[in-house]
């Protein structure tokens, strides 16, 4: 019964303790919606720029529930790291066209969970697919 009352309050977006898992720095776990993924910018907080890169629908917190990823997480990066090469080393050249690209990669990658496929290829082909006939929806309405 706790897990799935943990499951409910999880899959409502609200910040849940979480101390069943054995690393003593997770208190809390919250999960993100797509308007949090939408509203991330260039300024957004190191765990949101994070879960966007690993598109991640959750955010890890301590007990005093700051962010478990943060600026002095961030020094502790290979310095030759995707992540840290993006969003620290060059976060100067970062700009909205890359970021609106990885919310739109975040997206395809939240369909493919909620369509629950292990295969990402039959995935991806039934992704394609709803395009194609949502394309084609559209262009009969028109």
């Amino acid at each position: 019964e706790n897990l799935h009352h943990f499951n409910q309050e999880y899959n409502n977006y609200k910040l849940m303790s979480i101390q069943v898992i054995n690393n003593l720095n997770i208190a809390y776990i919250q999960k993100l919606s797509l308007e949090n993924i939408n509203n991330i910018n260039i300024d957004s907080k190191p765990y949101l720029l994070k879960a966007l890169y690993f598109c991640e629908d959750y955010v890890l917190f301590d007990k005093d529930k700051q962010a478990l990823f943060d600026k002095n997480t961030i020094k502790e990066l290979e310095f030759d790291s995707s992540f840290y090469t993006i969003f620290v080393s060059h976060k100067a050249k970062l700009n909205d066209t890359y970021l609106k690209a990885r919310k739109e990669l975040y997206k395809s990658i939240d369909e493919f969970k909620k369509l629950g496929f292990k295969d990402l290829e039959n995935a991806y082909q039934t992704y394609m697919n709803s395009l194609i006939v949502n394309k084609e929806i559209k262009m009969t309405i028109l």
